[in-house]
């Protein structure tokens, strides 16, 4: 069967304080691992990643038509829903026999409201999607209904038309045995932005050596996604995997788990492998502060780590707090101050403002916390909620949302919750705290030492032709975060 995979972009594009992009910067790794598990069912597999190629929804329908796909497999995040839904209209009225199935976050927590709205989406899968599309397309080559009901982890219509939910599907749990990407199904070229550079210098990619996270942080969904399980793939398998990728020409990667370093002995024996197997590529990894030894970070370095991205979130203990973040301040300076001290080349913080209850002179610590961390490069986030996180969750129990209207688009918290700042005092907060972190003198001294004793980032600066850095450039930088109900959507 011709299958089309979908990777729709994100209805808006650079609207927050993002250090590196990600839209039509990273390769749609979750469809090639949906694509491999087709592939190797012996299925015919086209994957289109919108962002990347810069299609319009029509454009991307249009593909799926030629492709003449007797199912589209499309993947929505909150913040591509509605692409997602407008690309599955125009694919199902140009070809109506054309089976539509929807999957990834968005489609896991949202099922029903997807099928309720929107008659040309068939079904969804919830939660991973490798094993369930297999059976999803066998069900639909059997062409019965009373095939896919019972297919697990699936939400679909019965033949009277009443929404209806399938049992759960268990997580994977050896990720050794799932195909590994196929990468050579995507034609554009990728590259991770940091700050205006854009590490053009080769070919560039993503890993994913895990999977979910044992943390409950109340912004995000992951947790609730995976029932808070992490499961990890074998460093062999892994390193597998990167000699398979510089084999083919690629010189550095992005390992995209949520938490790289949840186990820190498995970081470190993944670096030994590298070094063992003599895999020379550069990486980038995003951990968390409480798993950030140095000697954890020294092994790493030795196997080419040259980027860290902690997720820092907040300067004061109350806020991150309610965050149930389980990190404090010290452990925000002590991650950095290792990371450094290990040789890292660019260490990133990210922080979030405008959370419930939060003060403006918490923000304020905040601010000046980021300035006396030893990251290079701070990212300021406003807080946004989507389907899936506790705050959300929370906001609709306390009736500061009504699910109908954001649960295709997401709000930020400072629109919803009662005892948050003014949002935009919270932009001129996030504004302000960005040019103050990059316009310090000692900052800009001490970058430039930097630079010129790190030989990656002497490569990124001259593989980025276009770009300046980000303390010459910072017009273009400080984007906001701003909601999709607040701006208008392609919808062609």
């Amino acid at each position: 069967m011709k299958i089309a995979l979908v990777s729709p972009a994100p209805s808006q594009i650079g609207k927050s304080l993002y250090v590196y992009e990600s839209s039509g910067g990273m390769p749609p790794l979750g469809l090639l691992y949906v694509a491999g598990s087709l592939v190797e069912e012996g299925h015919e597999v086209l994957v289109i990643d919108q962002a990347a190629e810069g299609l319009t929804n029509k454009a991307v329908a249009e593909k799926v038509l030629q492709a003449n796909a007797s199912v589209l497999g499309i993947s929505a995040l909150t913040s591509s829903a509605l692409r997602a839904a407008e690309i599955t209209r125009l694919a199902k009225k140009a070809n109506p026999s054309i089976h539509t199935v929807m999957g990834n976050v968005h489609a896991t927590f949202c099922a029903d409201r997807i099928l309720a709205k929107y008659p040309h989406v068939d079904l969804c899968v919830r939660g991973e999607g490798e094993e369930a599309i297999v059976d999803v397309v066998q069900a639909l080559e059997r062409d019965g209904y009373g095939q896919l009901k019972r297919v697990k982890g699936i939400t679909l219509r019965n033949r009277a038309g009443r929404i209806v939910a399938t049992a759960n599907r268990p997580l994977i749990k050896d990720l050794d045995a799932l195909p590994m990407p196929d990468r050579s199904l995507l034609s554009q070229d990728y590259h991770i932005k940091i700050g205006e550079i854009a590490l053009r210098r080769g070919k560039f990619t993503t890993v994913v050596s895990s999977r979910g996270c044992p943390f409950v942080c109340t912004f995000c969904c992951c947790h609730v996604l995976c029932n808070r399980q992490w499961r990890a793939r074998s460093p062999a398998n892994i390193a597998d995997e990167l000699e398979l990728l510089e084999s083919q020409g690629y010189d550095h990667f992005l390992f995209a788990d949520d938490s790289f370093t949840v186990n820190p002995k498995r970081a470190v024996k993944l670096a030994h492998l590298m070094r063992k197997r003599r895999i020379e590529m550069d990486w980038i990894i995003e951990g968390r502060v409480d798993a950030a030894s140095r000697e954890m970070f020294q092994e790493m370095v030795r196997a080419g780590c040259r980027l860290a991205f902690f997720g820092m979130e907040s300067g004061t203990q109350r806020v991150l707090d309610i965050y149930r973040k389980k990190t404090t301040p010290r452990l925000n300076r002590l991650a950095a101050a290792n990371a450094r001290a290990a040789g890292v080349d660019i260490i990133v913080g990210s922080f979030i403002l405008g959370g419930p209850t939060e003060t403006f002179r918490e923000m304020q610590i905040t601010t000046d916390f980021a300035k006396h961390c030893d990251i290079d490069f701070a990212q300021f986030n406003i807080l946004g909620l989507s389907p899936g996180a506790p705050l959300w969750e929370e906001a609709i129990a306390k009736g500061y949302i009504n699910p109908e209207l954001y649960w295709e688009s997401g709000v930020l918290a400072a629109n919803v919750f009662p005892d948050s700042p003014p949002l935009k005092r919270i932009r001129d907060i996030a504004r302000d705290a960005f040019m103050d972190f990059s316009l310090r003198p000692h900052y800009l001294v001490k970058e430039l030492f930097l630079t010129l004793s790190s030989p990656f980032r002497i490569k990124a600066i001259l593989s980025s032709v276009s770009s300046l850095p980000h303390w010459v450039n910072l017009r273009r930088l400080y984007k906001y975060v701003v909601p999709p109900t607040e701006e208008g959507n392609e919808s062609s």
